[in-house]
C-alpha cells in the first residue's frame, strides 16, 4: 500500500510499502489495510502511525487535515503541517506549539478584523452625519 503525506508547501512523506496506517479522526482511531473501502476523512492535530514492509512502527505529527483512502491500496494525507519522527515526544510538542501559534493568529486576525469593521462603522456615521448638518436628505 502506498502513503503520502502532504503539506502545502512540501512533499513529506511517499512511502510505497507500507502495511498499515493508524489515524484518528472525530469518531476515534482506525486502522487501514490494503483493500479498506475508499474513505475521506477530516483529521484532528493527533499522531499517524504507519508500520513498514519490515513491520517497523514510524509516526508522523499532523495538525490537522484530510485523509483519503483511494482504490484500497493508496493512502493520502494533506495537512497544513506536519513532520516525520519516532520521537512521540517532539512530534506531540510540534503539534501543540503549532496548534497554540495558529490559535494566537486567529486571535491577531481577530481583533484586527474587529478595529477595521470599528472604522469603517465610525466613517460611515461620520458621513452621514456630515448629510445631516446641511438639512434633510444632506441638502443645504
Amino acid at each position: 500500500m502506498r502513503l503520502v503525506v502532504t503539506t502545502p508547501r512540501n512533499l513529506i512523506l511517499d512511502i510505497r510499502e507500507v502495511r498499515s496506517v493508524r489515524a484518528e479522526d472525530a469518531s476515534g482511531g482506525f486502522g487501514i489495510l490494503t483493500g479498506h473501502a475508499d474513505l475521506l476523512t477530516v483529521l484532528p492535530p493527533s499522531i499517524l502511525s504507519y508500520r513498514d514492509e519490515a513491520d517497523a512502527e514510524h509516526y508522523v505529527g499532523l495538525v490537522g487535515g484530510v485523509l483519503v483512502v483511494r482504490g484500497g491500496d493508496e493512502v493520502l494525507v494533506a495537512s497544513p503541517e506536519a513532520m516525520v519522527g519516532d520521537d512521540l515526544d517532539v512530534l506531540e510538542a510540534m503539534i501543540i506549539e503549532f496548534a497554540s501559534r495558529a490559535s494566537e493568529e486567529e486571535q491577531q486576525v481577530r481583533t484586527d478584523s474587529s478595529r477595521l469593521h470599528i472604522a469603517a462603522i465610525r466613517h460611515i456615521q461620520s458621513y452621514i452625519e456630515a448629510g445631516r448638518v446641511g438639512g434633510p436628505g444632506g441638502m443645504p
